[in-house]
């Protein structure tokens, strides 16, 4: 690969590779041989007879052995050599390679059907990963088999699926009367709150009177748009402006997007309002975030609402400090969690303030609570800093990706340990 010299001299034809085949174990005839006259492709799909024969064990004679509805060369062309021989359902006995296989992943749709009509993948039984395959939706549920959420009312399609299979109503049912069924419906009750804030805040999703006593936010973001957007929107229905600075965007990530910092210059910023000064009342901070890189100690703040120097007394932040998540509040002074991060690893954050007790959640978990009988916990008045540890100081900056970054005053959205809404994981 570096030496100047040795080259060939001549003419070369038909370079191959294939990892994981060994195409012939005694003599045989070589195929393709330059000098013979042009293949013959009896079938017109794109395969000589030869390497239909020899190779593939495809039928020279039809142009679309198994009958899947994609001819053979173009099922070639799509699963790459030697991807064709990957068993993806464990049937290698009766097919030997995906050629010959009409449904390569075994989800009960053809492979022709998944490429050319549906869009979803024949490697996979569940395209989307939302817990039910790809054949159900389509069939069944009359979900959307590549989008996880088909309703975008905050509930994975599987999710949405057990919880309506465990209560006193049916994932078919039309609760509300609009003609459609609660699992493609955002707000099975028409009450004015999606399916999946109501189970956040505990009320029943079928029952039009019975909805959160609050709005659920105060600000939300969240990532579920087109890979290099800049746009950011509040989707809580206040309406808050959100700010870009830097490179901020939006970045696939998985079967969706994740919202993307790169560690110098990058963060969202919210203007002052009375939505970040919560008083002495419940309140819920909550988002998803994944280190592009183990952050080093004090390196990476993640929001907060306060300057350097100090201007006001009132201020809040989180970031990893002496390596673990931790919060802080000049009355509360720092909540460590104790825990540690590791890159390429979703983490769910949940800073809670029920009655006189501030709580901090990791995954889920309680990991901290500080009594803040009397306190008041406010902003500085200078806005939120999303991605840096203050609203003006050009340092501490969050390396990697973040999503659903929520801001819920006057409500505790959970008490106790929870399982954390709308993981961003694939």
């Amino acid at each position: 690969t570096n030496l100047d010299g040795l080259y060939f001299n001549g003419y070369m034809d038909e370079f191959r590779i294939t990892k994981g085949q060994a195409l012939w174990t005694a003599d045989f005839t070589p195929p393709n041989n330059p000098d013979s006259p042009p293949a013959t492709d009896t079938d017109s799909d794109g395969i000589s007879d030869d390497n239909e024969t020899t190779i593939y064990g495809t039928d020279p004679g039809l142009t679309d052995t198994d009958s899947d509805g994609i001819d053979d060369g173009d099922e070639l062309n799509f699963w790459g050599d030697p991807g064709y021989l990957t068993d993806h359902d464990g049937d290698i006995a009766t097919y030997p390679n995906n050629l010959l296989d009409p449904d390569s992943d075994n989800d009960g749709l053809l492979d022709g059907e998944e490429v050319n009509t549906y869009g979803t993948s024949p490697a996979l039984t569940d395209t989307d990963s939302d817990g039910i395959d790809d054949n159900d939706e389509i069939d069944t549920y009359l979900t959307d088999p590549n989008v996880v959420d088909t309703d975008a009312d905050g509930l994975d399609d599987g999710t949405e699926l057990d919880y309506w299979n465990a209560s006193a109503y049916n994932w078919y049912d039309d609760d509300d009367a609009d003609g459609l069924e609660n699992i493609v419906d955002p707000d099975s009750d028409n009450d004015g709150f999606n399916d999946g804030a109501e189970l956040i805040a505990n009320t029943n999703p079928a029952d039009p009177l019975n909805f959160p006593a609050v709005a659920p936010e105060g600000i939300y973001i969240q990532s579920n748009t087109t890979n290099g957007s800049t746009v950011f929107t509040d989707e809580s229905g206040v309406g808050h402006v959100v700010t870009v600075n830097g490179n901020v965007h939006h970045e696939a990530f998985g079967l969706d997007t994740a919202i993307a910092y790169d560690g110098t210059g990058d963060y969202l910023s919210l203007a002052d309002h009375d939505d970040w000064d919560f008083g002495a009342g419940e309140f819920t901070i909550d988002l998803w975030v994944n280190y592009t890189a183990v952050p080093s100690d004090d390196s990476n703040g993640i929001f907060g609402t306060g300057t350097w120097p100090i201007v006001s007394s009132h201020r809040y932040a989180m970031k990893i400090s002496n390596g673990t998540f931790q919060w802080y509040n000049p009355f509360t002074d720092w909540a460590d969690t104790g825990v540690v991060p590791v890159a390429d690893t979703w983490y769910h954050l949940a800073v809670v303030r029920s009655s006189d007790t501030l709580s901090i959640y990791v995954n889920g978990s309680e990991t901290i609570t500080a009594d803040c009988t009397g306190l008041l916990i406010n902003s500085s008045d200078t806005g939120v800093a999303i991605g840096r540890v203050t609203t003006n100081l050009d340092s501490h900056y969050f390396n990697g990706y973040m999503d659903e970054f929520r801001i819920t005053k006057g409500q505790a959205l959970w008490t106790a340990d929870f399982t954390p809404p709308n993981s961003p994981a694939p």
